[in-house]
């Protein structure tokens, strides 16, 4: 059996999680960045939620399939596909690439803070958010006991890089923003 977002299932969530954020700013007074932003937001780490986690695999009963017939659970050679000579450019660049929207939504969320904080802080958040992604695709294999996805080091250490790389591009943004309105609170 195989659960995965497909198109019409994607778009009712999606529907759904609109109408709760939109009751949500509703009945709060909390409202410090636009609805775009949220129905943003929500929009990309629905994609991320697809992208990492789904499809999973389910084998009915009677199926004999097991985890040690296929693919390792987990792989922590660091840079493995660089000794290896396994080079995938579209799984290195996908995984560089993944985070950075990510590094951009929570430096906004984040708001105004000292630089240093606030840098290290949407890093931190960004890693720590890679790391649940390897964890729940090693759960996702637990609980089914089938080969969904391998928790993989390179991964999150792409992962990583393009979260600095995002965190790094706001900031270069920011202080371009910051020359041309000619702002002194600018920090």
């Amino acid at each position: 059996m195989m659960y995965d977002f497909y198109p019409a299932t994607f778009a009712v969530v999606y529907g759904v999680i609109l109408f709760v954020l939109f009751l949500i700013r509703k009945f709060t007074r909390r409202r410090r960045n636009p609805f775009i932003f949220s129905a943003l937001f929500a929009l990309y780490l629905q994609c991320l939620f697809k992208f990492t986690m789904l499809p999973i695999l389910v084998p009915l009963p009677g199926e004999e399939l097991s985890m040690t017939d296929a693919v390792p659970w987990t792989q922590f050679i660091p840079f493995h596909w660089l000794f290896n000579g396994e080079l995938n450019m579209r799984q290195i660049v996908g995984n560089f690439v993944l985070l950075i929207p990510l590094a951009f939504f929570i430096r906004r969320i984040l708001g105004q803070q000292k630089r240093q904080h606030i840098q290290l802080k949407t890093f931190l958040c960004c890693a720590a958010v890679s790391a649940g992604i390897e964890v729940g695709q090693l759960l996702i294999n637990v609980l089914t006991n089938y080969p969904n996805g391998v928790m993989d080091i390179d991964d999150f250490i792409l992962n990583c890089a393009g979260a600095a790389a995002g965190v790094l591009l706001f900031g270069l943004l920011e202080n371009r923003r910051c020359l041309k309105s000619q702002k002194q609170s600018c920090v």
